[in-house]
């Protein structure tokens, strides 16, 4: 049965009071096993005047020295145990270390996140911004952007914003010099060699390299040669003095071209490297003139003996070798021209003295090349002029086979002699030709 002391009922288990209770001293104990408080809010330091009052306010708990404490600096609660929290934790700012896993999204303002956390970062969601320093891995089929409002691809990189032309991308080696560049404005610069496994195309077809038929087109999108340049000129610059291009047909080298000055003297050189090669020269459809190894040949002649094999003009020097000794000269003059095995010359002779003729019979020598030694193929001459005591005779001129050498003979076809001269000195003007 309830006892009722001054408005309140006290039994040996229950006190009950009705009204309001209020308790003045220094420490208040309870000593029960469970306190429940209908009350949805507990006041503590109460009466304090400002936070500098209340500081250290707070809730211990005994034997664990774990406590909930309120510090008026930076006016905060603090924690002296780890926090462990089942549910969702949210707050309008986190400051220090975090440790666990965290799921979900993650607002506001971010900081730094260091040390082995990093490792364990599965999802970002959408960044503003983020600052790496180190390496970083990105794995998975997932599409990243850099400065992309959003990305489809692996990886979308948007230029500045600003429109500067500065870099973008740039790869550095291990030694921190950058071998690799891509600028806002597209300038790619690459240090070093750069292999590219698979087809190149630049603007379609400029240069397209065709890595599986090892072909290099310019102006044409499928190459048919190893280097096909279609509808354009090739120029290549000039070094050393030099300019030069050589150009091939397949794997049989036929024809070598080099276009070069060098020490500023002018060379163009047309070349086979082939036994059976030929260079021919055509107009208007029709060949003019082929080169091959037998000569030059014209009009689609391709006959070996029909080949012209040589041209050249020069000069040589005649002599009287024989018909008379210790001649002396005054003038000496004599000039050729080549053209295949034919040769046609002349010689000017003035003799000024000499010391006596003899029975042999006149010859001329030193005729450039030496005549064709073939019976009834001899060459001939014949005297355009003579001077001094020359004048009177009439003489008939060979050139002999096998020789250098233009022999005289009279009209009855006897050799003529030195002796046959009245005086041999004059002069005489000879013209002539023959088979070499």
């Amino acid at each position: 049965m309830a006892t009722k002391i001054k408005g309140s009922n006290v039994t040996s288990s229950t006190f009950i009071v009705p009204g309001n209770f209020q308790v003045d001293g220094t420490t208040t104990t309870i000593n029960s096993t469970t306190l429940t408080v209908d009350d949805k809010n507990l006041v503590l330091a109460s009466g304090a005047a400002n936070a500098a009052a209340a500081n250290g306010a707070g809730l211990t708990v005994d034997g664990a020295s774990a406590s909930l404490t309120y510090a008026s600096s930076g006016d905060k609660f603090g924690f002296n145990k780890s926090l462990d929290i089942t549910g969702t934790a949210t707050a309008t700012a986190f400051s220090g270390p975090l440790t666990g896993n965290v799921t979900g999204n993650v607002s506001g303002t971010a900081a730094t996140v260091t040390t082995a956390a990093q490792t364990n970062i599965t999802s970002l969601g959408t960044l503003t911004g983020l600052s790496v320093n180190g390496d970083t891995s990105v794995h998975g089929h997932a599409s990243v952007g850099v400065n992309a409002v959003a990305s489809s691809r692996a990886l979308t990189v948007a230029g500045a914003t600003d429109g500067s032309s500065s870099s973008i991308i740039v790869a550095y080696n291990s030694s921190l010099a950058s071998k690799f560049a891509v600028r806002d404005d597209g300038l790619v610069t690459i240090a070093g060699n750069t292999t590219i496994g698979g087809d190149l195309a630049v603007d379609t077809n400029v240069l397209k390299v065709d890595s599986t038929n090892n072909k290099v087109g310019i102006n044409v999108t499928s190459p048919d040669a190893m280097l096909q340049v279609q509808n354009g000129d090739i120029t290549v610059g000039w070094a050393d003095n030099f300019i030069g291009a050589q150009f091939q047909t397949g794997s049989d080298f036929r024809l070598g071209m080099k276009f070069g000055t060098v020490a500023r003297t002018t060379k163009i050189v047309a070349e086979t490297n082939d036994n059976n090669g030929e260079i021919t020269f055509e107009t208007n459809g029709s060949e003019r003139a082929r080169i091959t190894n037998d000569g030059i040949t014209f009009n689609g002649d391709t006959a070996a003996a029909n080949a012209l094999d040589d041209y050249e003009e020069g000069t040589w020097t005649p002599t009287i070798d024989n018909g008379a000794n210790s001649v002396t000269y005054s003038l000496q003059v004599g000039r050729y021209t080549r053209i295949g095995n034919q040769v046609t010359f002349s010689l000017h002779i003035d003799v000024n003295t000499v010391g006596g003729t003899t029975g042999g019979q006149i010859q001329f020598g030193g005729l450039p090349f030496t005549a064709v030694n073939v019976a009834s193929v001899w060459g001939g001459a014949f005297t355009t002029y003579t001077g001094g005591a020359f004048q009177k005779q009439n003489v008939t001129w060979a050139v002999q086979g096998g020789t250098t050498r233009v022999i005289g003979y009279n009209n009855s076809g006897a050799t003529f002699r030195g002796n046959d001269f009245d005086s041999i000195t004059g002069g005489w003007y000879i013209n002539g030709f023959y088979y070499t």
